[in-house]
């Protein structure tokens, strides 16, 4: 389910947005299926946060997905944990009952909430109870840190995330050129318009570090 994942690093600072882009690849060529998409953050004294999105994947379909977490200023200074899990959610067998009996079919709809606001809904005919674990990355230590006089990402034009903006970060746009989402959906999508094209790769140009 998890093929690759593209972990943050470098230093943040509260109201910043920690990014880390998962691809996901469904091994069957059976219908649609929901899927949960869970980001845990651990800090040094083993506090967790965790944010989640849920994602409709057809059969043999293979995506990237973003999920973010913006840095609260409580957060306390040192290195961060992060982990990545997939979720069975639905009750349907090789199709995708959420999807089909409780959200008319509508995958946007589904996929605008969050795992957590799936779980307090009642009533729905095609939600697992309790949710079921399917992939889990494992804790990726110390990927960054927060506070502590290091240096911090560069600017939303840092796409990437490894505090330079360059042709790396180009690179990273150009593979998703022409793609598009809500605003701000992905870290490529530069100047949060919802789509990656021309706009975006200017914004990096204005803030190139080399």
């Amino acid at each position: 389910m998890i093929t690759a994942t593209d972990w943050p690093s470098g230093e943040y600072q509260a109201g910043q947005q920690v990014s880390v882009t998962v691809t996901l690849r469904r091994g069957d060529s059976y219908a649609a299926e929901a899927i949960g998409l869970k980001l845990r953050i651990r800090d040094e004294s083993g506090g967790i946060d965790e944010v989640s999105q849920i994602v409709v994947l057809g059969g043999m379909e293979t995506r990237q997905v973003t999920l973010q977490w913006t840095v609260p200023v409580s957060a306390s200074s040192g290195s961060y944990d992060l982990e990545v899990s997939t979720w069975d959610l639905d009750t349907g067998y090789h199709t995708s009952n959420l999807l089909n009996n409780d959200f008319n079919g509508n995958e946007a709809t589904l996929e605008a909430i969050t795992m957590a606001e799936l779980e307090a809904m009642s009533g729905l005919s095609g939600k697992r109870d309790p949710f079921v674990p399917l992939d889990n990355t494992g804790w990726n230590n110390s990927s960054f840190t927060i506070g502590g006089g290091g240096s911090q990402p560069t600017s939303s034009s840092d796409v990437n995330g490894d505090n330079a903006v360059n042709v790396l970060d180009m690179i990273m746009v150009g593979q998703r050129w022409g793609q598009t989402g809500p605003a701000g959906w992905v870290a490529e999508d530069v100047n949060e318009d919802g789509a990656v094209n021309v706009l975006d790769t200017i914004l990096i140009g204005q803030n190139w570090t080399g």
